[in-house]
C-alpha cells in the first residue's frame, strides 16, 4: 500500500509540472501580470491565475513534505510556503485589479 502523504506529494508535483507547461499559453479567461516574480525561476510571468495555482501547489507539495519530515535545505520550509503563498495571493490580487480595471474602461 502505497503512503498516502508520498501519493499526495506525487500528485502535487504532477499538477505542478502541468501548471508549468500551462502557463506559457496565456488564456483568454486569465490576465498576464508582469511585476511579480514568475514561479518558473528566470521566466516572465504566465497568466496571474496560472501563476497563483502553481504557488499554491508548491507551497502545498511543500507542506506535505514537511509532514512527511523531509525538509529542503535553505529556507525553512515553512518560511519558504508563507512566500509562496503571499505571492499567490498577490498574483490573485493583481488579476483582479486588472480585471476591475477593464470593468471600468468598459462601464457607460
Amino acid at each position: 500500500m502505497t503512503d498516502p502523504y508520498q501519493r499526495a506529494a506525487d500528485l502535487l508535483f504532477e499538477a505542478q509540472r502541468a501548471l508549468v507547461e500551462a502557463r506559457d499559453r496565456v488564456s483568454p479567461h486569465d490576465r498576464q501580470a508582469v511585476g511579480l516574480p514568475s514561479a518558473v525561476a528566470g521566466d516572465l510571468p504566465g497568466g496571474a491565475r496560472i501563476e497563483a495555482a502553481l504557488y499554491a501547489t508548491m507551497s502545498a507539495r511543500h507542506l506535505v513534505n514537511s509532514a512527511r519530515g523531509q525538509e529542503l535545505p535553505g529556507q525553512p520550509i515553512l518560511q519558504r510556503t508563507q512566500r509562496f503563498l503571499a505571492l499567490a495571493g498577490g498574483y490573485v490580487a493583481l488579476a483582479s485589479e486588472i480585471e476591475a480595471a477593464e470593468w471600468d474602461s468598459q462601464a457607460p
